[in-house]
């Protein structure tokens, strides 16, 4: 093969600080894009986005010349400062420290994709903690 071809896909979980609920509409739509709008400009695809109020999921596919944990902490401050300029509360939004990355096989996207996008319904039968745990073990 005279050329390499790498696809790598993440599976990645950040919460907002002290697990505030502040990922409602029409914020979580907003932010949505724009993190995808910031995927795009690293070079990485958006498979699936969704979560809570209290914490968000991504999976995303790269060709490895981005660590999850860099495109994480890029991700997370720009999108920190993004929403701190239009709130108007006086409050501040900060994401968790830490991030939750998990490695998936590309059999698995298609359930990762299901998955993300059935969060209201996993959150009903057990919190974020428990999820954290069931993908450690996936």
């Amino acid at each position: 093969m005279s050329q390499s071809k790498v696809q790598v896909y993440y599976h990645l979980v950040w919460s907002t600080k002290k697990r505030w609920p502040f990922l409602e509409d029409p914020i979580k739509d907003k932010l949505y894009r724009h993190i995808r709008a910031l995927a795009y400009k690293k070079g990485v695809k958006i498979l699936a986005i969704g979560g809570m109020a209290d914490h968000i999921h991504i999976l995303i596919k790269t060709d490895g010349t981005i660590a999850p944990i860099t495109f994480s902490g890029f991700i997370k401050s720009l999108t920190t400062k993004s929403i701190n300029k239009k709130i108007e509360s006086g409050e501040f939004f900060f994401w968790q420290r830490g991030n939750g990355v998990f490695s998936i096989h590309y059999s698995m996207v298609n359930r990762t994709i299901k998955y993300i996008k059935n969060q209201k319904k996993h959150h009903e039968e057990i919190n974020l903690e428990e999820e954290l745990i069931f993908l450690e073990n996936l």
